[in-house]
């Protein structure tokens, strides 16, 4: 069982009620397992200039992602001058903070859960959800990530329309302010991404120790044992692989199983791929 203490600590902040409503009820669903997070309904204290001065006014030791609406930004220049502001210090910073966008607002991130009618709209979304407008449906908004799985509608596809949309700041905090011609937009498609980097990070440093434990080499005979060890699935094993990969922390090799010793010889017959300590 994992050490909570030892868990990396990830605070998510963000503007409503609908919000951490819907990211309380979407963790359930991701792998966590091995992160500890807590999610901040920020009230008034949610503005591009707020935030900025909470981040300020004390180094943040966990990681922190900021989920906010972009509408204030396009509809106000000083708003737009804040919101470069923080991202800018975002960018700047030696924190690892994470700053998630949507315009108009939440409500459109979600309704584009589903692929039907309720991309047209709010009030088709809320009726999908059996909701009559927006103050019913924000009346009851506990589970909801929950409710739209009931309903047929899934992250996946949310992520999938957005990601094909140019967004007003990425991932390195680079800024597009073109982009805020765009009706709706949301850089909420690679959330995911980031709690599960965090939750392998765990995952990929057990298993450099599990390999270092069996002689700093791995075949594919010892695959279930590290997927059984890490209480993992093949895709998720090989993910891993191909992280410590890019981070230079173990390379592909060919081992004979017999010997578990590395082999130059490519030889499917007799040798399997497997990974070496570097």
């Amino acid at each position: 069982m994992t050490n909570k203490k030892t868990r990396p600590n990830i605070k998510i902040w963000c503007e409503g009620k609908t919000e951490k409503d819907y990211f309380d009820s979407l963790l359930k669903y991701l792998r966590s397992e091995n992160i500890q997070i807590d999610i901040q309904n920020l009230k008034n204290n949610s503005s591009y200039k707020k935030i900025l001065i909470s981040i300020k006014r004390e180094p943040y030791k966990d990681k922190l992602i900021i989920i906010i609406d972009l509408d204030r930004a396009k509809k106000d220049n000083n708003e737009l001058k804040n919101l470069k502001k923080l991202i800018n210090h975002i960018k700047n910073s030696k924190d690892e903070i994470h700053l998630f966008l949507t315009l108009d607002n939440f409500e459109d991130w979600l309704r584009f859960h589903f692929i039907d009618k309720t991309e047209n709209s709010k009030a088709s979304f809320y009726k999908k959800l059996g909701y009559k407008d927006t103050k019913d449906f924000k009346s009851n908004t506990k589970n909801l990530y929950c409710q739209i799985l009931r309903k047929n509608g899934n992250i996946e596809n949310a992520e999938k329309y957005f990601s094909k949309i140019e967004i007003f700041c990425d991932k390195q905090c680079n800024i597009n302010e073109d982009s805020l011609n765009n009706k709706i937009q949301s850089n909420l498609y690679y959330f995911r991404e980031i709690i599960e980097k965090y939750n392998n990070f765990e995952i990929e440093n057990k298993l450099l120790e599990l390999i270092k434990q069996n002689g700093n080499i791995v075949s594919e005979s010892d695959f279930l044992m590290l997927e059984q060890r890490l209480n993992i699935d093949d895709n998720a094993l090989e993910i891993c692989f191909k992280q410590l990969i890019e981070q230079n922390k173990i390379i592909p090799v060919w081992v004979n199983p017999s010997t578990n010793l590395c082999v130059s010889e490519k030889d499917f017959e007799h040798y399997e791929i497997g990974y070496s300590v570097i």
